[in-house]
């Protein structure tokens, strides 16, 4: 099959990887979304919070294939995003 890299446009940026999630999950195909999402987060560590706008359809994927602890984070880190620093 194709790698999910070569799909989002031979770049691995976590917002191509993140969008081809998004549009997998969108058309029930959870299993590549979770793919994506997988790649996308790998990328992302060192960025930090998700981007809001992001947390549903990752959420659920994972909830969708059993993957509760993985679900968990994605709300954490995309709460995360939404919370001011304490130093502003």
């Amino acid at each position: 099959g194709l790698s999910l890299v070569a799909v989002a446009g031979g770049e691995a940026r976590p917002e191509r990887l993140t969008t081809l999630g998004i549009m997998a999950w969108l058309l029930d195909e959870t299993p590549q979304a979770v793919r994506a999402f997988d790649e996308a987060f790998d990328r992302w560590e060192l960025q930090g919070a998700l981007p809001e706008c992001l947390g549903g359809a990752v959420a659920w994927s994972y909830v969708e294939r059993g993957r509760w602890e993985q679900a968990r984070q994605a709300c954490t880190r995309t709460t995360a995003a939404r919370r001011p620093a304490l130093d502003e």
